[in-house]
């Protein structure tokens, strides 16, 4: 039966004249570096590339008595690494045994994918009072042990004896690894910072790809990660791991900023940030598929990567990059810290990633940012921290796709200072409220955090959020907001363009239809704005005016619901003193409503109570400038809210005065193919010089309004005329009102 071998590689078809069927094993060299997974009562392990090797089974046999076709598929080598340090020390028992203290013994390790010759090479104190000249071959990506004068030292087979001593303080506490008179690795403190000399605990290296000289890569054996397998000359435990992976390898850590091009392999994965480090100017690092960076946490700072150069971090689908906090042990399998189950990954873990301004914009494709979001100032205990997100971005235009964020601490993308970032294809979710003192809103997906700053958001999911994209954007480069979907979030999204509102959005949606987008809209002289029409309504709460000499278009489709912004305030009117052009169509009409109408199928106001006639103020044109203004095929429900002008009168109130769900005071607009329905009190309000046309439009079931103290019935009317008003009227539709037209 054929077998389907499944490669990206090239495949190469052999034709044997045989009828047995062949399975082809071909072993490549493996991604090399610091692999896990070396059994403790494995003889040593002189070859991690064969060990773990990646083994690749192809065969198809054709059903006949003359032929037969073998698949041969291997995997590409991984291109081999140079390495300054091809040698590293990796583990000293500095201490010696428990049968016996003179027991000492030394492990190297090989970093590359060849053998190295050791002739040559010396291992020595600083004064020399322990001088070793090695001898023998180093195994690719194996271990080389050296024991103290005989081979019974342990039971592990050595690979050379030595003389000489290690002392255990003073000036030839440490260690030196030369070739020839370069040194090519080192150990030294002062002391021997690690190892247990009561217990005769062994010296390990985290990382060999990490340099020695950091305190942090250097840790005391733990049977709590790997059992001890190996025997002293009297059959106690050796409390360390002779030949074999170290108990605490684990992560490689980065020395400091990076100030030319660098690469962070796969093969050295983890890598552990433990403080801020930059990627300066001039500077690109590329970080290779299936990288985990671990982020130190701290108060008040944690680990964080400040991009000034260039950052190119692109995973694959099945090999992100991960960037997560050093708690996080499920990221990669791997228990960096060391502790077991004890802690826990939380949101502000760690401080952030920053992208500043730079010529060439960075990417990051196929990742995972979690647990960050630390904040400036940050205290548990403490007042007014400052968020800037998991990821800040001031002023740069970094390509960000196909990355998740997740359990991010009050915002997960932090935009300022003109930044321009491509967002795309993201998963942006539960970012965490802070509950500190003074810690202000949270919960943000993403935040435009000034009027500057700009983005293309689109085809991103964000779930679990209190506000999904909260923006301040107030630029000329508009904020591009497209085919995103929202689900069970708070607030889908905040605009709060102002003067400068310049949202270009369309094929939004919620994936439950709740909520929608909330905007304020201010026009001002002299500008031009465009409201375009989307999938979701826009949630009108505090502003929606059209100044003088301003001009809005609406397209058709848009659909607007009025709110109270809080619970505590009225619902502001939309005022336009300049001119609105809302043109509708037949089948995609624009809508003037209140929150509670989900007659579009969005439930707003994530609540079961039905719209009421006066859920809203109105739409008011005021002055002839405003006279310009149409709209046609535009619906208007609900609204006709009105106001009371003696709020504080015990006995008489409240005095109601009711001025339509569409006020015109004094300007003449033009209104055709309206529908008015369920309105209070008065649909249209007409008062002073103007001289309105209002045609083929329908004015129903408009509702009468009540006022003073005994809730009289006033009003209901479809079209209110005021004395110095004349306007035109032609083929209304008229229904379900008081009175259809008066004339006050």
């Amino acid at each position: 039966m054929p077998v389907v071998a499944t490669s990206t590689e090239p495949v190469a078809v052999v034709e044997t004249a045989t009828t047995t069927p062949e399975v082809v094993v071909i072993t490549a060299a493996g991604g090399g570096g610091w692999v896990s997974g070396v059994s403790p009562a494995d003889p040593p392990v002189q070859d991690i590339a064969t060990s773990t090797a990646d083994i690749v089974i192809a065969t198809s046999t054709e059903d006949t008595a003359t032929s037969t076709t073998e698949l041969i598929v291997a995997t590409a080598p991984e291109p081999e690494i140079t390495y300054a340090d091809p040698v590293v020390i990796n583990e000293i028992a500095w201490m010696g045994t428990r049968a016996q203290p003179n027991d000492e013994w030394i492990e190297l390790y090989n970093k590359t994918g060849h053998d190295i010759d050791l002739t040559g090479w010396t291992l020595e104190s600083r004064t020399k009072a322990l001088a070793i000249s090695l001898q023998g071959t180093i195994k690719a990506r194996g271990y080389f042990f050296l024991e103290r004068t005989a081979s019974t030292t342990t039971n592990r087979i050595e690979d050379m004896m030595y003389t000489g001593a290690l002392n255990n303080s003073g000036p030839d506490a440490n260690l030196y690894l030369k070739q020839g008179t370069t040194t090519i690795d080192a150990v030294n403190f002062g002391n021997w910072p690690f190892g247990d000399n009561g217990q005769k605990r062994t010296m390990e290296r985290v990382s060999p790809y990490a340099t020695s000289t950091l305190y942090y890569n250097w840790k005391t054996y733990s049977e709590s990660f790997m059992a001890p397998f190996a025997k002293d000359a009297e059959g106690n435990d050796i409390l360390g791991t002779p030949g074999a992976q170290n108990s605490v390898a684990g992560f490689y850590t980065p020395t400091g900023d990076i100030i030319e091009n660098a690469i962070w392999y796969s093969a050295h994965s983890p890598y552990y940030v433990p403080a801020p480090i930059t990627v300066r100017e001039g500077a690109t690092l590329t970080i290779e598929p299936g990288v985990t960076v671990k982020f130190a946490p701290g108060t008040p700072y944690g680990g964080a990567l400040n991009v000034r150069g260039v950052l190119d971090a692109q995973g694959a689908a099945a090999k992100p990059i991960i960037f997560t906090s050093f708690r996080d042990d499920a990221a990669d399998g791997v228990d960096s810290n060391q502790d077991g189950s004890t802690s826990t990954p939380a949101s502000a873990d760690w401080m952030n990633i920053n992208f500043y301004a730079t010529t060439t914009p960075s990417v990051m494709r196929h990742a995972e940012v979690k647990y960050g979001g630390q904040g400036t100032n940050y205290n548990p205990n403490g007042w007014y921290p400052s968020y800037t997100g998991a990821v800040g971005i001031y002023g740069a235009r970094p390509e960000i796709t196909d990355t998740v964020f997740e359990a991010n601490h009050a915002i997960a993308l932090y935009l300022k200072d003109a930044a321009y970032p491509i967002l795309r294809n993201n998963s942006i979710r539960n970012t965490v409220v802070p509950t500190h003192n003074g810690a202000g809103p949270g919960g943000f997906g993403i935040r435009l955090a000034d009027a500057s700053a700009t983005a293309d958001i689109v085809g991103n999911t964000f779930e679990n959020n209190t506000i999904a994209i909260s923006s301040d954007s107030a630029s000329d480069m508009p904020l591009v907001v497209r085919d995103n979907i929202f689900l069970n979030n708070q607030k889908n999204g905040e605009f709060n363009g102002y003067a400068n509102f310049n949202l270009d959005n369309s094929g939004n949606r919620d994936a439950n239809s709740k909520g929608g987008f909330s905007i304020q809209v201010f026009v001002s002289n002299g500008q031009s704005k465009t409201v375009k029409a989307d999938s979701m309504p826009y949630i009108i709460g505090s502003l929606f005016e059209v100044s003088s000499g301003g001009a809005l278009t609406v397209e058709p489709g848009a659909i607007f619901k009025f709110a109270r912004p809080n619970p505590n305030s009225s619902i502001a009117p939309a005022v336009m003193r300049g001119t609105l052009t809302a043109r509708g169509t037949a089948s995609a009409p624009i809508v003037f409503t209140g929150i509670a109408d989900d007659s579009d199928g969005y439930d707003s106001n994530y609540a079961d109570r039905q719209p009421i006639p006066g859920d809203w103020e109105n739409i008011q044109f005021i002055g002839a400038s405003s006279s310009d203004s149409i709209l046609e095929y535009v619906h208007i429900r609900y609204g006709g809210q009105g106001n009371n002008l003696c709020p504080y009168a015990y006995f008489g109130g409240p005095c109601m005065e009711y001025k339509g769900a569409v006020l015109v005071d004094g300007a003449s607009p033009t209104f055709t193919h309206m529908t008015f329905d369920h309105n209070l009190a008065v649909s249209i309000y007409l008062d002073g010089a103007t001289q309105s046309t209002i045609q083929n439009s329908s004015l129903l079931n408009t509702i009468p309004g009540t006022t003073g103290p005994h809730n009289d019935a006033v009003a209901g009317y479809g079209i209110s005329i005021g004395a110095e008003s004349l306007p035109t009227l032609t083929d209304n539709a008229y229904s379900g009102n008081v009175e259809d037209v008066v004339y006050r």
